[in-house]
């Protein structure tokens, strides 16, 4: 393989490419459109950080997992208690940020410590103000690539006692 593609292979990979690059500015304009409702308090002026909630909001979302939703909800419940915030939903992928912010928080994690880490030192931030919108949100099963696991959420808990407590910085 590698650079030595046959023609034939060549044309399907150069087909592939295509279907990719036509699929990415679909997916691209889609998050572009998703990531509105996010942007407005920010460009309203009235948000630093906005987080988008599954929670909240009349809009749609897929039902999924109960029990993930009372852990999320116990996880983000955890959160408020040590960063003084009362959000509905802190595990959420949905965040905006200023610019200026993003650069000046030093961010370590990577997988699910990420939003306990960030929720954490965003709420350190002197004057930030920090906004929740409600998001549609079409969640997948195991079948459909979720990949999360109740490791992950001992992960949770664990950076939130890291961030919180043990590297006030």
């Amino acid at each position: 393989m590698g650079y030595n593609l046959l023609p034939r292979r060549k044309r399907r990979v150069a087909r592939r490419i295509n279907q990719i690059e036509a699929s990415g500015v679909l997916q691209l304009w889609k998050v572009i459109m998703s990531s509105l409702p996010l942007l407005q308090p920010i460009l309203d002026e009235f948000a630093d950080v906005v987080y988008g909630s599954r929670f909240i909001g009349g809009k749609p979302h897929r039902i999924l997992f109960f029990w993930h939703s009372i852990g999320n909800k116990w996880l983000t419940a955890l959160s408020n208690v040590f960063t003084n915030l009362n959000l509905t939903d802190m595990e959420t992928c949905y965040k905006m940020w200023k610019s200026e912010l993003v650069k000046s928080v030093n961010l370590k994690e990577n997988r699910f410590g990420f939003e306990p880490e960030v929720t954490a030192k965003v709420s350190r931030i002197p004057g930030v103000r920090i906004y929740e919108v409600g998001i549609s949100y079409y969640g997948r099963t195991y079948e459909e690539g979720k990949k999360i696991s109740w490791k992950d959420g001992f992960r949770a808990i664990y950076c939130i006692f890291k961030y919180n407590l043990w590297s006030l910085k």
